[in-house]
């Protein structure tokens, strides 16, 4: 595997040329070997390759037997036209995926955060304490060194410093999971002990903890977008984060998470988004968002002050 320091950045290296060529914007397919530059390719499947502005991104499904993404080019069309990411995301400003997975997120991140006009990629700090398919999270951002400069991180996002706690599985063997919240819903609390199947202790840290040693004062000036789908647990680190966030002003992507099973979880999310002074938005709309004008996978939060940049999207 690669080197990392104490954070996980990747150095940036050269990558292989495969028989690179004209690519439309359907994704094409390529064998791969067992290694690659040093990464454990056993964990992925084939990759994929597309041509996005003139420029090639790759991308590996993680090889899980419940995981079945779209494509990388659907995913950049997704991200880029229903969802506005290629707007939000400042050119060469530091961006931030807390639950990043295998990176069918960070990766779409990574080429929106590049500036075309100066060649200057973005920055973006990838948390996945998952380590089933950390490896996966690894590889594909080694894949797309061209478009960002990826730092990774196994902590699991918390409230405060240094905390262990328990990682469970959402009954998937462990595809996707959270952690367990003595501030969620007794009802919750419950229904997630009852899904458990794989538990895992790990390390946690403050999302501003973790910002200020990766990156310097004028890199954290740069902050444009924060990505968060921790299954139930956004909402706490939206209230542990909001010194950070009200100082930079980011656009946040929040999941609203399918499973709560109460009002009091869903209004919970929404008094955390309203204490940051933050309007929840219909990401692909950009109306205001309820509980009452309906149910949604994720919600778009702005700053009043920031509201003017998206009048026209």
């Amino acid at each position: 595997m690669s080197s990392f320091d104490t954070f996980g950045r990747i150095p940036v290296r050269l990558q292989r040329e495969h028989g690179r060529q004209r690519l439309s914007q359907e994704t094409v397919m390529h064998d791969l070997p067992t290694s690659e530059e040093g990464l454990d390719m056993s964990y992925v499947k084939p990759r994929q390759t597309v041509d996005w502005k003139g420029r090639e991104v790759a991308f590996c499904d993680w090889n899980h037997p419940l995981v079945n993404e779209p494509p990388i080019s659907e995913l950049l069309r997704r991200y880029s036209q229903t969802y506005h990411w290629d707007r939000l995301i400042k050119p060469g400003s530091l961006c931030v995926d807390v639950g990043a997975h295998s990176g069918d997120t960070t990766i779409p991140i990574g080429v929106f955060s590049y500036d075309h006009a100066t060649g200057k990629p973005g920055k973006v700090l990838a948390v996945e304490p998952n380590r089933d398919v950390y490896p996966v999270l690894e590889v594909n951002t080694s894949l797309n060194t061209s478009w960002a400069e990826f730092t990774l991180s196994r902590y699991a996002v918390t409230k405060k410093d240094g905390e262990v706690v328990e990682l469970v599985d959402n009954g998937n063997q462990n595809c996707n999971g959270g952690l367990i919240d003595p501030n969620f819903s007794e009802a919750l609390q419950a229904q997630m002990q009852g899904l458990a199947q794989v538990r895992t202790t790990v390390e946690g840290i403050r999302l501003d903890t973790l910002l200020k040693r990766t990156y310097s004062d004028a890199e954290l000036a740069t902050l444009s977008f924060v990505k968060t789908d921790c299954e139930g647990f956004d909402k706490e680190i939206l209230r542990a984060s909001k010194d950070l966030i009200v100082e930079y002003k980011p656009f946040l992507f929040v999941e609203w998470y399918d499973l709560f099973p109460t009002m009091e979880d869903h209004n919970d999310l929404f008094d955390a988004i309203s204490d940051l002074g933050f309007e929840p938005l219909n990401p692909e709309t950009l109306q205001p968002a309820s509980y009452e004008t309906g149910k949604l996978t994720d919600l778009l939060l702005v700053h009043p002050s920031r509201r003017p940049e998206i009048a026209d999207l």
